[in-house]
């Protein structure tokens, strides 16, 4: 279930509750400035979170103007969520594993 501490995102899930207003999220990695940066997108490449490198956390970013476009050879996987706030989440945190590949 969702998983929040001391009002920080500590996992994917902790989001389930913006998330689920999204039919599908893309979760996308990439280095940006020499950084490994993981962030999850909509169907328009809108930015709507972002994974903190320094502490792991997930920080909710839907008022960003920023948009993305995955280049060849990144990362990005599809998730349709169901609506179920226990499936969601249960996968929304076999997403959220490590990411430094």
């Amino acid at each position: 279930m969702p998983s929040n501490v001391n009002g920080q995102n500590v996992g994917l899930s902790s989001l389930w509750n913006e998330l689920s207003d999204y039919p599908r999220i893309r979760l996308h990695k990439t280095i940006h400035y020499g950084y490994p940066l993981v962030h999850v997108l909509d169907d328009e490449g809108r930015e709507l979170a972002r994974r903190i490198n320094s502490t792991g956390h997930w920080e909710w970013r839907a008022n960003s103007p920023e948009r993305w476009e995955p280049l060849q050879g990144e990362a990005l996987t599809e998730y349709e969520l169901q609506g179920d706030e226990g499936l969601d989440c249960f996968q929304l945190n076999l997403l959220d594993g490590p990411f430094s590949s």
